[in-house]
C-alpha cells in the first residue's frame, strides 16, 4: 500500500546559529543558539521563525486542521 503524502511542509527545529530576524516579525530577534522553526518551501526558500510566532503559527494549523477533521467526519 502506498504511504500517505504528509500535509506539512518541511518543518524542523534547529538551533539558530547567528542572530537573525524572524521571517514573519522583522522586529522579533533570534539569538545564537535559540530555537528557530525552519520552514522549507521549495528547493531553494526556507524560513526562519521565532518561538513566539511559531507557536502561533502551530496553534493556528491546529485550528485549521481540527475544522478540517470535522468537516470530514460530518461526511461519514
Amino acid at each position: 500500500m502506498a504511504q500517505f503524502k504528509s500535509l506539512l511542509k518541511s518543518l524542523n527545529l534547529k538551533p539558530a546559529g547567528k542572530k537573525r530576524k524572524c521571517y514573519h516579525d522583522v522586529k522579533h530577534h533570534i539569538a545564537m543558539g535559540e530555537l528557530v522553526l525552519e520552514v522549507t518551501e521549495g528547493m531553494n526558500k526556507s524560513s526562519g521563525y521565532c518561538a513566539c510566532c511559531a507557536l502561533e503559527m502551530l496553534t493556528n494549523a491546529r485550528t485549521e486542521l481540527d475544522e478540517l477533521e470535522v468537516v470530514l467526519k460530518q461526511q461519514n
